[in-house]
């Protein structure tokens, strides 16, 4: 199973450097106060507003699955706290924002 934890711990890197400036939906700067999951979290915007995050093409396991803890733990290690900026582009059916990791920057600074 180590070479799973490696495939999280990249994927999750990804989300918190990485940064591209597509989005059609302007975005928007808050910090990361929930990890729902391995792939989800939420977001307190500057004015007060929390928006689900679903990371898109990062396939966690949920936290009623094997592993499920530690992708989340994972995922909380790497963001929670942390100061987002978000380019938001599309839904999904559960209303979350749906971004890909090169969507979401991530960083220590308040």
């Amino acid at each position: 199973m180590p070479h799973f934890t490696v495939i999280l711990r990249i994927a999750a890197a990804a989300i918190c450097v990485l940064h591209i400036a597509t989005a059609q939906a302007e975005p928007f700067i808050g910090t990361v106060v929930a990890i729902a999951d391995g792939d989800t979290l939420t977001v307190l915007t500057n004015e007060k507003q929390k928006i689900k995050i679903r990371l898109a093409e990062i396939d966690a396991p949920e936290r009623h699955q094997a592993y499920g803890a530690r992708a989340k733990q994972s995922l909380s290690d790497l963001c929670f706290g942390k100061r987002a900026e978000v380019l938001p582009k599309i839904k999904d059916q559960y209303k979350r924002t749906v971004e890909t990791a090169d969507q979401v920057a991530i960083s220590d600074s308040n």
